[in-house]
């Protein structure tokens, strides 16, 4: 039996061996520092937060009033934090192809510029009331003390370069893209599509609103106030519908080529008519509204 043992041994370490080299750590830098920030390892020694000083999975990040910091992870994504921001890395790994990075925002507002995941990657935060994300584009989550998340999409930074607040830039059709990020309670139910140029609500107890376009105040605030330090390229559309299939179970139908923007969410979208959503509520008067999808839906890309 011994000698049995023995014999196993070998091929047992190179497996275990094996599974560890392909797991790794994805690496995480603080590449601008502004203002009083602070980072709390996972033993709870804290430290000032410095341009250029590592971050790993478990640690805590902290901005004070008037503060911002921007991280940058070694895949290209980037995540911009606002002041009085309370977020914590909690994972940052990477496995043969795959990816996740979670973040648990406690408090304040976070722009994250996702460049491309490969399918079966994750890149999502977790608040008191939501759980979102996206596999490729710009968008921003914020949560107050109060347990409200908003999760709204940017539109490409050209649709609202050189214009000025007050011109209702989202209300345009031509400044939507191509971006989609993902909303659902943390209660669970149904999955909510965020389109670029909209934003939802999440309050305690209740579903996502039904998506709205996004005001100029939050438009401005965040693409101006929250300006990365470069705009890497952002994914191609049928990366990010493979992962959006991926982290909402649902099916998706391919084409041969993909069209110049996202086709409508066909016949599951809920066009902004006005009916009632469940859990959700008016989201508004704001128009128009997008799409709002329960339950299974078709994506078609093409023509």
């Amino acid at each position: 039996m011994k000698r049995a043992l023995s014999l196993f041994t070998p091929v047992l370490l190179a497996i275990a061996l094996a599974s560890a080299a392909q797991a790794a750590p994805i690496a995480a830098t603080a590449v601008e520092v502004k203002g009083a920030v602070t980072a709390t390892d996972p033993r709870g020694a804290i430290r000032p937060l410095a341009a250029g000083a590592p971050l790993r999975e478990g640690d805590r990040i902290v901005t004070g009033k008037g503060a911002s910091a921007e991280i940058e992870f070694d895949g290209g994504d980037r995540v911009r934090l606002g002041e009085s921001t309370d977020m914590t890395i909690k994972s940052l790994s990477r496995e043969d192809s795959q990816s996740t990075s979670l973040f648990s925002l406690a408090v304040g507002k976070a722009r994250s510029l996702v460049t491309g995941l490969t399918k079966g990657s994750k890149f999502e935060y977790q608040t008191r009331t939501a759980i979102c994300g996206v596999a490729g584009t710009d968008f921003v989550v914020e949560a107050d003390d109060a347990g409200k998340t908003l999760v709204y999409v940017l539109p490409d930074s050209a649709a609202y370069e050189g214009a000025e607040p007050g011109g209702d830039v989202c209300s345009n059709s031509a400044n939507w893209g191509d971006g989609v990020a993902y909303v659902r309670s943390a209660g669970g139910g149904d999955t909510v599509f965020v389109q670029s140029c909209f934003w939802t609500e999440v309050s305690p107890g209740l579903a996502p609103t039904k998506p709205i376009t996004v005001p100029d105040d939050m438009l401005f605030g965040a693409g101006r106030g929250l300006p990365f330090l470069m705009l890497p390229q952002r994914s191609s559309q049928k990366t990010m519908l493979e992962n959006i299939e991926r982290n909402v179970s649902l099916p998706l139908k391919s084409a041969d080529s993909v069209g110049p923007s996202l086709q409508k969410l066909d016949t599951h979208y809920d066009q902004g008519s006005g009916a009632a959503t469940t859990g959700g509520g008016s989201g508004g008067s704001t128009p128009p509204a997008p799409p709002l999808v329960h339950g299974t839906i078709t994506i078609n890309i093409g023509k």
